[in-house]
């Protein structure tokens, strides 16, 4: 049955076990951590199953999910940008992790049904327990992992003052007229961030940083040498994709955008970063974040953690301590 879905996909899979769980995505071949760290635990407790990244463009996606819900040989998926949202149209159920952030990471097969479930927000908020009490936050993105943010943030850090910003301001802000809390403030404008002082935390929930090539009508572009907070402009679009030329062609808006990203830690010397980004380790954000000394995570953590509560829910595995253990076995 694997064949029949091979059509749909920009990488091809050929499939090996008896079963077979997917991470869904628009590139998840290209540096996706959760087949590695599922397989491992496949390979230890002997189970005849094998999770394969498939690369799927927008609108081969609902032609996919109907043919691997027919399936008998698959067992769940994980799902990863830019699809955690817009699935929900093609799945049967939602659990309850996913009514209030309406954004899906994890699927399940289950009486020929697919059931969607939401890990990002328990191992979001496991990773802002590691930082101390904040009072003013500034969150960036609202997509499907940024609504993880801000619903863990605000429980987390009661008290702090949240702003966000997102590209999508009337998304953002249906989003947030729900939750009904008031000390979450929305930023209208990009420009709205320089002038910000005495934010003390930031979180980066965007593709900023990701080291990710994207196409549009024009041709590719890799948002992975700027930082979320520096200037926004459009960028140089290039024909192929050569990190060389992407970077000659956008070289002064790299500079700009390093720039205000460190005179916007300069202005807030105490504040500390979660980076939701995971490839690379050191996104420009943390990197200049660094130079101030400021308290760092990355997204390695939250992405182990929402790993561990994927691979438990989809394979009805319990001790999720033991699957941690057998991820981070090398």
């Amino acid at each position: 049955m694997y064949k029949k879905i091979n059509i749909f996909l920009n990488n091809k899979i050929n499939c090996t076990t008896k079963k077979y769980a997917l991470i869904i995505g628009l590139n998840p071949s290209k540096g996706a951590r959760s087949p590695t760290l599922w397989n491992k635990v496949y390979k230890n407790l002997k189970i005849n199953c094998k999770m394969y990244p498939v690369d799927i463009s927008k609108k081969n996606l609902p032609k996919f999910i109907k043919e691997i819900k027919k399936d008998k040989n698959f067992v769940g998926s994980a799902v990863t940008m830019p699809y955690k949202e817009v699935i929900i149209r093609y799945i049967d159920e939602v659990h309850l992790s996913v009514k209030k952030i309406k954004s899906i990471n994890t699927i399940v097969k289950k009486n020929n049904k697919l059931i969607g479930y939401n890990t990002d927000y328990l191992a979001c908020k496991k990773t802002l327990t590691k930082f101390k009490r904040r009072k003013k936050i500034l969150i960036l993105g609202a997509g499907g992992v940024g609504k993880s943010a801000i619903l863990s943030a605000a429980e987390v850090f009661k008290k702090a003052k949240i702003f966000i910003y997102n590209r999508n301001y009337r998304k953002l802000l249906k989003f947030s007229s729900n939750l009904k809390n008031n000390n979450i403030k929305i930023l209208k404008n990009f420009n709205m961030i320089s002038k910000m002082t005495g934010v003390d935390m930031v979180v980066n929930a965007t593709s900023v940083g990701f080291d990710l090539w994207q196409k549009n009508k024009k041709g590719y572009f890799n948002l992975n040498i700027f930082s979320p907070i520096g200037v926004s402009k459009r960028l140089n679009i290039v024909k192929y994709k050569n990190y060389s030329n992407f970077f000659k062609k956008n070289i002064e808006i790299f500079k700009k955008n390093a720039f205000s990203t460190f005179e916007f830690f300069n202005k807030n010397k105490k504040c500390d970063v979660f980076d939701i980004i995971y490839y690379p380790a050191e996104t420009p954000l943390i990197k200049i974040s660094n130079q101030f000394s400021n308290k760092v995570f990355n997204g390695l953590d939250m992405n182990l953690d929402q790993a561990v509560l994927g691979f438990s829910i989809v394979n009805n595995i319990k001790n999720k301590n033991l699957i941690k253990k057998l991820m981070l076995k090398k």
